[in-house]
């Protein structure tokens, strides 16, 4: 049976669009910080820019504003879902959990065992898997210092008490 978190996340990290230069360094301190390796494939933030066109032609993105895209820079991140957590209930073994002091959601490496389901269920695609551990890995909100929060030059990013996004985006 899936493990059922009822408690909210204490905090959220949210981004302003209109601020970010695109230079990513939220992803390094990210993967620097929590993997101990410059990899944006497996940082927790996700910087995007919505283009809809690419090297294959025409491209059905995340964000569709206009035809070809508006080329903002699109910062998706973990909401912190409330429940049900779509990753959690996915999870045969129980690995996504909660954890003290922020309250969110993450992946404890114990328990997982590198199947992949929680990156399938999550409707925003912010589960990320590392080939390298074989394990998938979540945002756990740096317990409540968020590294991609300190590491934006642009002050684009902000941590903040916890709300609901999943019906914002």
């Amino acid at each position: 049976s899936p493990l059922i978190i009822l408690d909210n996340a204490k905090g959220l990290v949210i981004a302003d669009p209109t601020k970010c230069v695109g230079c990513r360094r939220c992803e390094l301190a990210c993967t620097e910080f929590n993997d101990g390796k410059a990899s944006p494939t497996i940082a927790r933030i996700k910087v995007r820019r919505n283009l809809n066109f690419g090297p294959k032609g025409l491209y059905d993105g995340q964000v569709r504003q206009g035809n070809w895209g508006n080329g903002v820079i699109v910062q998706d991140f973990c909401k912190q879902c409330s429940h049900p957590v779509p990753c959690a209930n996915a999870c045969p073994n129980n690995a996504i959990v909660l954890k003290p002091p922020t309250n969110a959601r993450v992946v404890d490496p114990e328990k997982c065992v590198g199947c992949r389901m929680c990156q399938r269920a999550c409707p925003w695609e912010m589960i990320s898997f590392d080939k390298d551990t074989n394990q998938a890995t979540k945002c756990f909100l740096c317990d409540g210092a968020p590294k991609c929060v300190e590491a934006c030059p642009a002050e684009a990013l902000s941590y903040v008490a916890w709300q609901d996004m999943t019906d914002k985006v």
